[in-house]
């Protein structure tokens, strides 16, 4: 469920909430961090339900926004440590029947929060974690303490990488800057000539009825061209038979998809992990012949320089509304070089993206293992917790009648050592 759902002033919502939690059928939410999902971006909730039979008193609340790590691509990725580390809290937070519980049993680390009825009524019925887990509390040091080498370990690995790659980066550039690189003949020719050229389908196929977030199939719309990718943020999906009727409007790795209509921008290159997917509407495909002496990732690039770019806008301006045909598109030019040239061009270009995404990465979790030693030097230590908690379970001790003060030597008075939290004047 998307996180809103939770704590939506709609008054349907709010109402569906209001039924879930008076007849006691909410097991357990955990809020999940974003970018999980190809379909979308945004955070989500896990909501477990019982059986009304079953029905329960108190709602748990888990608070897993901050488990996973950042991927190539911009997807966040749970861990193995992370799923259980979720499943252990489940487990160790919820009732437990039949036997007893083992004494290993891992403990709780998810930030978490068991809530009764009332106090959820008091909170307007929010089944949002967020709105019930304190992220002020301090955290559990033996787990935090995990948590932050983890992190430092990946700071460190992330490090190494991006030195590799910055060396590598620069012997191939070194590579590319002799005579050779920059001195061979290059030979101009057009898309139509390079590339099997082929449009988006009609609007009507598939029409906004079949295009739904919960389909199989996703299709691409120029939203999704970002960076030179096909991003995996696809929010509208088909079903498999449609997308079947539409074969030859699906996409394969090393197609570059252009923009048809609407804003333009640079093209994206498909991905081996995205074959198969659909093109909207919105979109021409470019497929390079087999015999052109071309090479994706190299037309890729030249289609991605500003100049092409405007040469794109230029022609679509001409229309009312932005749009570039097939036959205009494929009168663009580019100049090609040999083709082990095209292809050393493309390994530097590809490794200064690896590079790119390696320091973005590095960056992050920088930011991250920050965030969490932030969160160790900051909070209360262990022993002083254990005091506060002794403190507040210390039983309260009767009062016992004053003695006054009493005089001492050299005609001073002594305080009073009674506890019996009454003022004493103490006279010189």
């Amino acid at each position: 469920m998307p996180n809103k759902a939770g704590n939506s002033g709609n008054a349907a919502e709010r109402a569906i909430r209001r039924a879930l939690v008076e007849q006691g059928v909410v097991e357990c939410v955990v809020a999940l961090p974003d970018r999980l999902f190809s379909g979308t971006s945004v955070p989500v909730c896990v909501w477990l339900l019982r059986h009304p039979a079953d029905a329960g008193n108190h709602v748990l609340f888990l608070d897993a926004r901050d488990l996973g790590v950042m991927r190539r691509g911009g997807r966040r990725v749970l861990a193995y440590d992370d799923v259980q580390a979720v499943l252990d809290s489940y487990l160790a937070l919820s009732p437990w029947e039949g036997p007893a519980r083992p004494d290993d049993s891992p403990p709780a680390t998810v930030p978490s929060a068991r809530v009764d009825r009332e106090a959820l009524r008091r909170n307007d019925y929010s089944l949002n974690p967020i709105d019930h887990i304190g992220r002020s509390s301090a955290p559990d040091s033996g787990a935090a303490g995990t948590a932050e080498a983890e992190a430092w370990a990946e700071v460190s690995w992330l490090r190494e990488r991006c030195a590799d790659l910055d060396e590598r980066t620069v012997g191939l550039r070194a590579e590319l800057e002799t005579d050779r690189g920059r001195q061979a003949p290059r030979r101009r020719a057009t898309l139509a000539a390079l590339c099997e050229i082929q449009t988006g389908p009609s609007h009507a196929l598939p029409a906004p009825q079949d295009r739904t977030p919960y389909g199989v199939v996703p299709v691409v719309f120029p939203r999704h061209l970002r960076d030179g990718r096909v991003t995996d943020s696809v929010d509208e999906r088909v079903s498999p038979e449609l997308a079947e009727r539409l074969t030859r409007y699906r996409l394969a790795p090393g197609d570059i998809v252009c923009i048809r209509s609407g804003a333009m921008g640079p093209p994206a290159m498909v991905r081996g992990d995205q074959t198969g997917w659909l093109m909207s509407s919105n979109v021409i495909r470019l497929r390079c012949r087999q015999d052109a002496g071309v090479l994706p990732h190299y037309l890729l690039a030249v289609l991605s320089r500003p100049d092409a770019v405007n040469w794109i806008r230029d022609r679509a301006a001409a229309t009312a509304a932005p749009f570039i045909t097939k036959d205009a598109l494929g009168r663009q030019e580019v100049l090609l070089p040999p083709l082990d040239v095209q292809q050393e061009i493309a390994e530097l270009l590809m490794l200064l993206g690896e590079r790119s995404d390696a320091h973005r990465e590095l960056a992050a979790a920088i930011t991250h293992a920050r965030g969490l030693l932030l969160d160790q030097l900051t909070s209360a230590s262990p022993s002083s917790r254990d005091s506060e908690r002794k403190s507040r379970s210390r039983p309260p001790q009767t009062p016992r009648a004053c003695p006054g003060p009493s005089p001492g030597r050299s005609g001073f008075w002594s305080s009073c050592s009674s506890p019996c939290w009454s003022p004493c004047v103490l006279p010189l």
